[in-house]
């Protein structure tokens, strides 16, 4: 909320031009009055005298109404001495264009202290979901490991016998082909040796 408080005011570049305007005002009020004089073909001098304090007292009034609405080369009326001619040339549109990015400063500050307050609520609440699902997660994978191990251990038992089997044939055949494996070897020694015997009679 901007808290000037000129903003409804007139802007007028100067007092001459203030004094102007309400010259213009009084012309056309004292113009309005001698045409309804003549209209009512009323001619004393003293009756139009009478009408013309009475005006001026009136345009007094409104104008001296007016001041508080008023902005004179950027200042409040009520603000300056109206016998003051001498005052520095203003810039209506600087002004403005100050109080605009006073006004989006004020903006930015609030936007920036309820970022201040919010966003660590923000990344507080992310990073407790965060948290909550990767719980969740290692639970779930606790769970499925122990099923799973359940399961494996229920067909193991069940197995145990078969698997026991198997085992002892397994081992007895890699024996039995061990024994092979030297069994030939030794025959082929015996049949080497053989040969060499021949070989040595006369």
């Amino acid at each position: 909320m901007d808290n000037r408080e000129d903003l409804a005011r007139i802007s007028i570049d100067t007092l001459q031009e203030w004094t102007l305007i309400k010259s213009n005002y009084l012309n056309a009020a004292v113009v309005r009055l001698d045409a309804l004089l003549k209209a009512k073909d009323i001619n004393s001098a003293e009756s139009r005298d009478r009408c013309l304090i009475r005006i001026n007292e009136y345009v007094d009034s409104v104008f001296e109404m007016a001041k508080p609405n008023i902005r004179v080369n950027g200042q409040n009326f009520e603000e300056i001495s109206e016998d003051d001619d001498e005052i520095e040339p203003f810039d209506e549109a600087l002004d403005r264009h100050i109080w605009s990015l006073s006004d989006q400063r004020l903006k930015w500050d609030r936007m920036m202290a309820r970022t201040r307050v919010e966003r660590p609520r923000e990344v507080e609440a992310m990073l407790q979901d965060l948290f909550d699902r990767q719980q969740d997660a290692a639970t779930q994978d606790i769970e499925v490991a122990v099923d799973d191990a359940d399961n494996f251990d229920d067909l193991t038992f069940a197995r145990l016998p078969d698997i026991e089997q198997a085992f002892l044939k397994t081992s007895s055949i890699a024996e039995e082909l061990n024994q092979a494996t030297i069994q030939f070897e030794r025959s082929k020694q015996v049949k080497t040796a053989t040969k060499e015997i021949k070989a040595l009679k006369p």
